[in-house]
């Protein structure tokens, strides 16, 4: 990350008087008729006669990401792979890395580990779309998190009703409210003061709900402090508060649902809008509206507050001409900045912080070129006066930075390889080990939330330029070092084991006692490991393979299930611990790996048969499994579908070997399988459940015995129809006699 920053270096005395030249042709009305030619000679000449450098400050290594957000004082951005990073202020804790500690480094985002295709930045809370769905976390005192309570959170939170796929394309976050494009509609949630949600009420609401008659069309949205626009089938509509007349519609009439901006009503291709004013692009122009105490609008105009609008304008007026390939456009509280289809950009109103980027350090009140003359994909801008875009793949901010939101660099950094800057840099800047084996230390804190280890505080992760120091972990070799060992057990970390294959030296992984989840991909390709420790975790799935050089694996007290792969490869495997899991193994050598693996297994009983023993009764038989301690039971599921079993009942403990199943219907099918269940037990923080046995079925039916040379069905104990009966009246002559 990067501001734009300028250097005036020392000069003579002598200078001074071309200064004071100089300086009537830099005055406000001069510079905001400057050409784009005319303004390129005034930089030369600035550079030759005083000193001022456009040269601006950057770190070459803040690349791989595809969306930028700036809110109050931090800023925001996704990565290639779907992560979301944020720097500067921590209020309430809208960087959402579990604390709330400002910083002017990247902090991943809790909660988002990939999946990420935008983001947005409010006052003091932050949204961003996963995997179609919307997750946001920081201030949520009016409801803008969308989770149905006013609870803050500082990790991503999902937002009520709009989960993983529901078709989400855009979000926007205001001062206390929220909007998001759901399949073509708008949805919004938060505050709703003076009907900025659109739903034609003034009710705050938790959770979303959709803004009145925009059920479609909807392809651009924009959230400022209390009110919202949209741009819907080509038309700019507006609604909320409109004092300063931010709405466009030449009143100053609040509205409580979508209102039309007027002259706007085909040709809008997209929209911003900052605390008290509004920009569109409208046929390749930009048009403005409301608050321009600064020359915000950029009609060559400003207002003060004893107009009919407050200080504003409405409805629009002219800023750019149509038909001048303007692609986007985005804003501060004080100015404005439009992205031009070559990717250059333009800004207008206040410089007070340099916001406008051009190296003259002086409000405009019409557009004027920037230092970003090509390569910008996406620009952003806050209500706090900070800009940050995307150039040719890189991260560039610049204006206010008293917060660190630009990145940490208020002044010029030195020319160094600092340990970071913004975004992806620590890695890269760092020598100690291969770049790749760093980021993949880096993925381990962050898929095992290293914010919550036990020794976050003193281990020193992320927080210096040499992983061969932070907490645990050991290399090898000179500079650059590899990664040797990994001692990481009974730190608390909690959740899944992240790919590792960079680290291609690894012979020692440590995890055990902790709180991971998840399979075991994430090792399978490390050639080197020798000792695998991940004993009491909450590891599930199978293991599908594992590296050759395996000398020692702990894998006991997870929940691991399915066949332990081959292992004959594993020359070099000794001191082994298969234990309490739920794993299964055709191997015959098993027990000299793991003398006693299967008697601890959780694992589906064998030899299962089931018979009909009366009209309405089965019993089923099987051979109980080896471990039949610590509690638990056996599941008998059934049903009257293959596949299908609709009703269960459990035995009393693992040693059954048998059970009858009572109150079936004569000559229908019934099909069963049984499994396993041990509860969790010390040193295992899981229950297991074993796979299905096989299914096998019967079908309940009466019997038929042969008396007498007649045939009679078993029927009740005692009365007509019943076996006795029957049998008393096939032998009449009284040889059979009954005791009662």
């Amino acid at each position: 990350m990067f501001r734009l920053k300028y250097r005036i270096k020392d000069f003579s005395q002598a200078f001074l008087p071309s200064l004071v030249l100089i300086l009537p042709a830099l005055a406000q009305n001069f510079i905001a008729s400057l050409s784009s030619s005319y303004l390129t000679v005034m930089r030369l000449l600035t550079v030759l006669m005083f000193g001022f450098s456009m040269q601006a400050y950057a770190t070459t290594s803040l690349n791989n990401v595809s969306d930028i957000a700036t809110g109050n004082g931090f800023s925001c951005a996704v990565t290639n792979v779907g992560k979301v990073r944020c720097w500067g202020s921590n209020t309430a804790g809208v960087l959402g890395d579990g604390t709330t500690t400002n910083t002017q480094y990247p902090s991943y985002v809790i909660g988002i580990f990939e999946g990420a295709t935008a983001v947005t930045a409010g006052t003091n809370h932050a949204c961003a779309i996963v995997s179609g769905g919307v997750k946001c976390w920081g201030n949520n005192d009016s409801g803008q998190l969308g989770t149905g309570n006013t609870t803050g959170s500082n990790i991503a939170l999902d937002v009520s009703e709009l989960g993983v796929d529901s078709n989400v394309t855009q979000i926007s976050a205001g001062d206390s409210h929220t909007c998001a494009i759901v399949s073509g509609a708008m949805k919004c949630w938060g505050k709703n003061n003076v009907g900025q949600l659109g739903d034609n009420s003034t009710t705050q609401r938790l959770t979303p709900v959709f803004v009145s008659g925009l059920n479609s069309g909807v392809t651009d949205i924009a959230t400022a402090k209390e009110f919202t626009c949209a741009v819907v089938s080509g038309a700019a509509q507006c609604w909320g508060v409109n004092n300063r007349g931010q709405l466009g519609d030449g009143t100053t009439v609040d509205k409580k649902i979508p209102n039309d901006v007027t002259g706007l009503s085909a040709g809008a291709t997209a929209i911003d809008a900052k605390f008290e004013h509004a920009c569109a692009v409208v046929n390749a122009g930009v048009q403005c509206w409301g608050w321009n105490n600064e020359a915000q609008l950029g009609d060559g105009t400003i207002e003060t507050t004893s107009v009919s609008f407050n200080g504003g304008k409405s409805p629009p007026v002219e800023t750019i001409p149509a038909s001048s390939n303007v692609d986007d456009v985005t804003m501060t509280s004080l100015s404005s900045c439009a992205l031009f289809t070559n990717g250059a950009v333009q800004c207008w109103g206040s410089d007070n912080f340099e916001q406008l980027a051009n190296g003259l350090n002086g409000s405009s009140f019409n557009p004027i070129p920037t230092a970003l003359t090509s390569g910008v994909t996406i620009i952003d801008g806050a209500s706090d006066e900070h800009y940050c875009a995307i150039v040719d793949g890189k991260i560039q901010c610049w204006g206010q930075n008293d917060k660190l939101q630009s990145g940490g660099l208020d002044t010029p950094p030195p020319i160094v390889d600092p340990p970071a800057a913004v975004l992806d840099n620590l890695c890269l800047a760092q020598t100690e080990i291969p770049v790749p084996e760093c980021e993949a230390l880096v993925s381990l804190y962050v898929a095992t939330q290293g914010h919550n280890w036990s020794d976050k505080v003193g281990s020193s992760w992320l927080k210096t330029n040499t992983p061969c120091t932070w907490g645990g972990i050991s290399c090898l070799g000179t500079t650059p070092k590899h990664v040797s060992s990994i001692e990481r057990s009974g730190q608390n970390l909690t959740g899944i084991i992240p790919n590792l294959s960079a680290l291609t030296d690894l012979q020692n992984l440590y995890l055990s006692s902790n709180n991971l989840t998840g399979d075991l991909q994430g090792i399978s390709d490390l050639n080197k490991l020798k000792q695998f420790k991940a004993e009491s975790n909450k590891l599930t799935g199978s293991i599908l393979s594992l590296p050759n050089n395996l000398e020692s694996l702990s894998l006991q007290n997870n929940a691991l299930t399915g066949e332990i792969p081959d292992l004959s490869a594993l020359t070099a495997l000794g001191n082994s611990d298969f234990g309490y899991n739920a794993l299964v193994s055709a191997a015959s050598d098993m027990t000299s790996i793991d003398s006693n693996w299967l008697d601890t297994q959780t694992v589906p009983v064998t030899n299962v048969s089931a018979s009909s023993i009366s009209a309405n009764e089965i019993q089923l038989n099987w051979t109980p499994i080896a471990y039949t301690g610590d509690d638990g039971y056996y599941t008998i599921r059934y049903g009257t579908s293959s596949g299908t079993y609709s009703t269960s009942v459990n035995t009393t403990n693992k040693t059954i070997a048998s059970k009858n199943i009572a109150g079936l219907t004569t000559g229908t099918p019934y099909y069963f399988v049984i499994e396993t269940y041990t509860p969790s037990r010390l040193g295992q923080a899981n229950a297991l459940t074993s796979d299905y046995s096989s299914e096998v079925s019967a079908t309940p039916t009466e019997t038929e015995v042969n008396i007498c040379d007649k045939t009679v069905a078993n029927g009740n104990d005692s009365g007509a129809g019943s076996l006795r009966q029957a049998v008393a009246d096939a032998c009449a002559d009284g040889v059979i006699t009954f005791s009662a």
